[in-house]
């Protein structure tokens, strides 16, 4: 009876109200909400009220307030509205829950593990597996079992798993927590050497017990430099010296040891009550320092939950009124037009990053081309003069006399070819020409996998096709995009969707062929690739201007338990979604891909010579044709000169009295003959002399022109 009075009069003398201001006690009177009924499987469980405290500190909430932006901005963290919405989220979900909160914290806790900020629910369970695969508290999270399947404690164990991981691996965690440390440095007070209690956000107090299970003393060097022990003999002549390892000492070390946390309070009201009840007046005078903070944090979530409370009463309100047939037509159509028009915004994105990658991989592949083209003609070029010297052969017309070498093969001594014997005998026997520019093995076995290799921005998945299905959107003449990625390598290694973490790829740098979608080594690709690529740049390309990815961790430990489902893990860490930009990189094209190109133009060689050929041949003819009409021409022109300077000097030789005065022109019209001076005269039976100087043979050249000293008639 005398204990019970005690702790009564205890807690009529602890009042929280003395500690809280004036401004927020009054508030707090006035605000009505409901008070946070946590499930009793979660109340007193650490990783639950752990996950809570880390969300409040990352998600816009009352203890970011101040901060400016949180690390998930987007999200406003309450706990009240958190439990709330757990009930709401189902097995089943399409993605649509976007107002929820549960729904709102696993999918971004998703992309940050995945460092995929396109990441959907849909991949959770294949994604969170894969991650968790060592963890052997989570042994329940395995095979068939979907998260939603499970328990609320099992699955704040999972959620527990994976903050830890990102505490460890996210680099954007560690830069947020480099600028908001104090965030995380939770007040805490020591009793002794092994007991302390800290708080966390959301008014819950944790106890904290460090347990040894053996009475085992920790000896190491508290300095590195005494790992190392220097051993001299007297007389100095030998020295050794000895390494010590303790990390095994360590690690037994740490193994004995147990951390172990127990809850005391988890909400307000319990937080209230515990500090009340506490009997260390040091205890009760550290927490008392905190309530004001927790009454503005238990005052800033009943703002929020009535907030929540009346969007839904307007939302209810909303859908229960009574609304026309028409009214609801429009709407419906409304949504339908919205979700047509994302899909086809979509759609166009997806084709418009298609076009330009391939139009980028087209330059590229003209570029190669046209390289391995002028090689090519080069080394057809050598070779035949190469053996044209051989063969003492100077011109065709000594081909055709008879002077063929022995080394040209006789068939090729008949026939009507538009190619020489010589330019034969090149394109099969060419020593230089026939040597591969591109010599590589080629892989073992075809490409026969379809990849596309986009990223999850411009897949179209089922989620999209279950949306467009839904609001009476046809979806016939689409299908789902394969995520499948295709490693191939010129060492041999080959795979579908391969692990991230095996030998021949954890820590490696790979590289994808922008032609035939292929993964490789980086440390594969010959030098003769780069060489071509880099054709038409100032400096050489180096791996640093191409998109390369390292998959997995390099010199990591890792010991694996086979999945129950027996697939393959590829859609949370496909390569593709770790690539750079296509605009930020140079298009690579693989050594294969570049054999194949010197293949198809060796191939098209021959016929392309035997056109140039053709084409040469017909441009001679049409020359040879242009310089035939216009040596007739000439030759139609001097004689119609001639014909005329004949009838001229017919007519000076007729008497005076009987030449006509008029010379008929034409049957209408008559025009008299001008007369002409002694000069003038001259001057035209001069005139013909030159024309007639040019000689259309030899011997006229030499032959004199009639009648060239014609004295005048005068």
């Amino acid at each position: 009876m005398s204990a019970t009075k005690k702790t009564n009069r205890q807690q009529i003398a602890w009042k929280w109200e003395d500690h809280v201001d004036g401004e927020v006690l009054a508030q707090l009177q006035k605000m009505q909400g409901v008070d946070l009924q946590v499930p009793v499987s979660l109340a007193f469980q650490w990783y639950y009220n752990y996950c809570i405290g880390w969300l409040y500190n990352i998600c816009t909430s009352f203890w970011t307030s101040d901060i400016g932006k949180a690390m998930w901005k987007d999200i406003k963290f309450d706990e009240r509205l958190l439990l709330t919405d757990m009930k709401g989220l189902v097995p089943g979900v399409t993605g649509e829950e976007d107002e929820n909160l549960y729904y709102q914290v696993l999918v971004q806790l998703l992309r940050t593990i995945s460092q995929n900020k396109h990441a959907v629910f849909e991949d959770w369970d294949v994604t969170v597996k894969y991650y968790l695969r060592d963890e052997k508290d989570v042994a329940f999270y395995d095979g068939d079992v979907s998260f939603l399947e499970l328990g609320v404690a099992e699955q704040f164990v999972v959620l527990y798993k994976l903050i830890k991981l990102v505490e460890r691996k996210s680099l954007v965690f560690k830069n947020y927590l480099l600028n908001h440390e104090y965030l995380f440095q939770f007040p805490q007070i020591w009793l002794d050497d092994r007991t302390s209690f800290f708080i966390l956000p959301g008014s819950k107090i944790v106890k904290k017990e460090i347990r040894k299970l053996k009475d085992v003393e920790l000896r190491i060097p508290i300095k590195l430099q005494n790992c190392t022990v220097r051993y001299e003999e007297f007389n100095g002549e030998s020295l050794d010296v000895v390494h010590y390892d303790y990390a095994q000492d360590i690690e037994t070390y740490l193994q004995d040891v147990d951390v172990h946390y127990t809850v005391v309070a988890y909400n307000w009201a319990t937080f209230l009550e515990y500090i009340g009840n506490v009997g260390d007046k040091q205890l009760q005078e550290f927490f008392s320092d905190f309530v004001h903070y927790s009454a503005a944090n238990e005052l800033y979530q009943l703002k929020l939950w009535n907030n929540r409370v009346k969007e839904r009463s307007m939302q209810e309100l909303i859908v229960r009124r009574k609304r026309s047939s028409r009214l609801v037509a429009r709407e419906e159509e409304t949504q339908r037009k919205q979700v047509e028009e994302s899909w086809h915004d979509k759609l166009d994105d997806r084709d418009r990053y298609i076009r330009l990658r391939n139009k980028l991989v087209a330059k590229q592949s003209k570029k190669v081309k046209d390289a391995l083209w002028s090689i090519l003609w080069d080394r057809f070029e050598y070779d035949k003069k190469v053996k044209k010297v051989k063969t003492r052969i100077i011109s065709n017309d000594d081909i055709v006399g008879g002077n063929l070498s022995e080394d040209i093969p006789k068939s090729y001594q008949v026939g009507d070819s538009l190619l020489t014997p010589i330019e034969e005998d090149v394109l099969d026997h060419g020593e230089t020409y026939k040597n591969l520019i591109v010599d590589i093995r080629q892989p073992m076995n075809p490409l026969n996998v379809e990849c596309q290799e986009l990223t999850d921005e411009y897949c179209i998945t089922k989620l999209d096709l279950k949306k467009l299905a839904n609001h009476g959107i046809p979806t016939d003449s689409y299908e789902e995009d394969s995520k499948d990625w295709y490693f191939q390598c010129p060492c041999d290694i080959e795979g579908i969707n391969m692990d991230p973490e095996d030998e021949s790829l954890n820590g490696s740098n790979i590289i994808c062929c922008d032609q035939c979608l292929r993964w490789q080594h980086w440390d594969c690709q010959h030098k003769i690739t780069l060489d071509f690529l880099s054709r038409g740049h100032d400096t050489p390309l180096t791996s640093k201007d191409f998109s390369l990815v390292t998959l997995g961790v390099p010199n990591r430990r890792k010991s694996r338990r086979a999945t129950g489902s027996g697939e393959p893990d590829h859609e949370f860490d496909r390569p593709t979604m770790k690539r750079k930009p296509i605009t930020e990189a140079e298009i690579f094209i693989c050594t294969w891909c570049l054999a194949k190109t010197e293949e198809d133009l060796r191939s098209i060689f021959k016929p392309e010579l035997v056109a140039t050929r053709a084409k040469e041949k017909k441009q001679a003819e049409e020359k040879e044709k242009r310089r035939l009409m216009k040596e007739k021409k000439k030759r139609d022109e001097l004689l119609r000169l001639q014909q005329q300077q004949q009838q001229q000097q017919q007519l000076y030789q007729q008497p005076l009295p009987n030449r006509p005065m008029f010379q008929l022109q034409s049957q209408r019209d008559l025009q008299p003959i001008p007369k002409l001076t002694e000069q003038q005269h001259k001057g035209q039976l001069q005139q013909p002399k030159q024309v007639l100087s040019i000689p259309t043979t030899p011997a006229a050249a030499t032959r004199p022109t009639p009648h060239s000293q014609l004295a005048s008639w005068r």
